[in-house]
């Protein structure tokens, strides 16, 4: 909060703390913005998704296979890349709103909770009749 204020930015910053409902959060936001060194399939970008956000992210774990194809031009190899892929989106409302779109379609047609239930099931079903 204290370099908000050094930067001259803390009008343009919220630090919310943990959010009970994060769909109201996501809804307030552009692009949604991932600088881990290290994750695996984050809920957030899932989240993200279903909001209908362009996701600009390190290319950790598997952030690159969850997004849309549309997306994945703006999953990066360093976070000093993470810059282009922000001003890229952030100067672009079109490209922002299409790539939004195309997430959420992936996000409700792969990881819808119904489906990832019944995928689970199956594999349980075929590790079972393995025994």
């Amino acid at each position: 909060e204290a370099r908000t204020a050094t930067l001259g930015i803390s009008d343009k910053t919220s630090f919310l703390g943990h959010q009970e409902d994060s769909t109201t959060v996501y809804k307030k936001f552009d692009i949604f913005a991932l600088s881990s060194a290290t994750e695996q399939m984050p809920l957030s970008v899932l989240e993200a998704m279903s909001s209908g956000l362009p996701i600009v992210s390190t290319d950790v774990g598997d952030i690159r296979d969850m997004v849309s194809s549309k997306n994945r031009p703006f999953i990066r190899k360093t976070c000093d890349d993470l810059l282009n892929a922000l001003t890229m989106l952030a100067v672009d409302p079109e490209l922002r709103l299409d790539v939004g779109h195309a997430n959420r379609e992936r996000c409700v047609e792969v990881f819808d909770i119904a489906r990832m239930y019944a995928e689970y099931d199956k594999l349980y079903d075929e590790a079972r009749t393995r025994l």
